[in-house]
Order: C-alpha cells, then structure tokens, then sequence
C-alpha cells in the first residue's frame, strides 16, 4: 500500500476544500435582488453589466465566467502533481483565477457602492463574499505552496551535496587504500607501517 507524506495528505485536503468553496460559490447567487414579491439573482458565470439605482439587473451570459469557475475548480488539484510542469501550470492558472477574481469583486463592489443606501437593503452579497472569502484563502495557499516548493527544493539540493561529497570522500578512502596495498606489495614500505598506515586511515573512515 502506497504510503504518503503529512505535506502531501495536507496540501490535497487545503486543495480539496478550496475546490469546496468553489464549487459552493458557483452555486449559490453570486449577488441577489429581492423586494416584496420580485425576485432576482445574478450568478458568478453571468458578466456583470451593472446594477441599476432601483435595484434591477441587467445579465448577460459570460465565456469569461465560464472559464475563470473551470480554471478555479481545477488549479487547486493541480498542485498535488509532482510534475514540475504541472506545477507550473498550476501557479499560473492559481494567479489567474485569484487575479481574476480579484477584479470582478473590485468592479462588482464599485457599483454596489454606487447604490443607494434605501436600496442596499434589497441586495444580498452570498457568493460575492463567498468567492472573495475562497480566494484570500487560495492566493494564502499559492504563496505558502511556493515557501513550501522553494525549502524542498534548497533540501533536495542540500542532499544530493551530500550524498555527492560523501561518494567523493569514499573514493577517496579506497584509493588510499589501494596505493597502500601497492606500495606494501611493493616492499616499499615495512608491516609495521603497513598496518600503522592502514589503521590510520580505517580511523580516518570511521569518524
């Protein structure tokens, strides 16, 4: 059975949950109208042509939307691949969702502050805070996943310098080794120095 790491269960749980509230955000109205009997809601996927003074709304049907919601409910999942490619897709993708969405609420916010006060108790902002909600927290995730990417890469780095310096060193050793054998083949030195120098050496490995 496959086991995997702490880093990996939590970066696929934060992913998961972000996709969540995503996936909520889309479903509940991103902006809502009510008065008395009249009804109206605007959901995330419609571009936002404004909101007029009495409080009706005018849609029309957004590719962009369609887009931004299928790019926000995909990069989170990105990030669980390994791939460095997939992962640079992944940061891309992230920073335009959140770019993105940053954006629709600074627009959609000017206009509701352009409404006034007598009709703001007509507007419900489910998704609206919802979406802003989700995506502080996701650009929090992207920037603690590029912490998290650069620390792995310094120690995956520091490692393999590791494991080299000390394969460097061991041959080193067995070179030694084997110029000492020659020379005592040799008799170009005694026993006694032989196995004082081997001794020396083994002493030298064993630190």
């Amino acid at each position: 059975m496959k086991k995997y790491s702490i880093s990996s269960i939590i970066i696929f749980s934060v992913s998961v949950f972000i996709v969540f509230l995503t996936f909520i955000g889309l479903c509940i109205p991103y902006l809502s109208v009510s008065s008395g009997d009249v009804s109206e809601s605007i959901y995330y996927f419609q571009a936002f042509n404004g909101i007029s003074s009495s409080g009706e709304s005018t849609l029309s049907f957004s590719i962009v939307g369609i887009l931004a919601a299928f790019v926000g409910l995909v990069s989170p999942i990105l990030f669980n691949l390994k791939n460095k490619t997939a992962r640079v897709v992944a940061y891309s993708l992230a920073l335009t969702s959140i770019a993105f969405n940053f954006f629709l609420f600074a627009t959609v916010q000017t206009t509701l502050d352009q409404v006034p006060e007598t009709a703001r108790n007509f507007l419900h902002t489910p998704g609206h805070t919802l979406i802003l909600t989700t995506n502080i927290f996701f650009l929090i995730f992207v920037i603690c996943m590029v912490v998290y990417d650069f620390a792995s890469s310094m120690i995956i780095d520091l490692i393999k310098k590791m494991k080299a310096s000390s394969k460097s060193t061991s041959i080193d050793y067995k070179e030694k080794l084997t110029k000492l054998d020659e020379l005592h083949n040799d008799k170009l030195i005694s026993d006694e120095e032989y196995q004082a120098k081997r001794k020396e050496i083994l002493d030298e490995i064993a630190k």
